[in-house]
C-alpha cells in the first residue's frame, strides 16, 4: 500500500499500453488502433459500399436505371456527409461520437 498521497503506477493505467477505453472523459484515451479495430472499420466499408449496389436491384422498381442509380447516389453521399460531420465533431472533441 503506498503512503498517502501517493500515486500507484499500473501499466494498465498507462495511455500508450491500455487496450480498453477510458472509464472517465478526464483519463487520455487510446489513440492506436489494433489489428481487430482494423479488420472492423474495413468490413463496416465493405458493407457500406456492397448496400448500394444491392439497392440497384430493389429500389425504383420498374422505374429508369439513371433515376435509380440518381437516388442511390444521392442516399449515399447525404449519409456519408452526415457521417463525416459527426466524425469531425467527435475527432475534434478527441470524444466517441456516442458520447456527444
Amino acid at each position: 500500500m503506498p503512503a498517502k498521497g501517493e500515486h500507484v503506477h499500473s501499466p494498465d493505467l498507462d495511455p500508450a499500453t491500455r487496450r480498453e477505453a477510458p472509464l472517465t472523459l478526464a483519463e487520455a484515451p487510446t489513440t492506436r488502433l489494433g489489428l481487430r479495430d482494423t479488420l472492423g472499420l474495413w468490413g463496416n466499408l465493405g458493407i457500406s459500399l456492397l448496400l448500394p449496389v444491392a439497392a440497384g436491384f430493389v429500389v425504383l422498381a420498374g422505374r429508369p436505371l439513371a433515376l435509380t442509380l440518381l437516388a442511390i447516389v444521392v442516399g449515399a453521399v447525404i449519409g456519408s456527409v452526415l457521417l463525416g460531420l459527426t466524425a469531425a465533431t467527435s475527432a475534434a472533441e478527441r470524444v466517441p461520437a456516442m458520447v456527444l
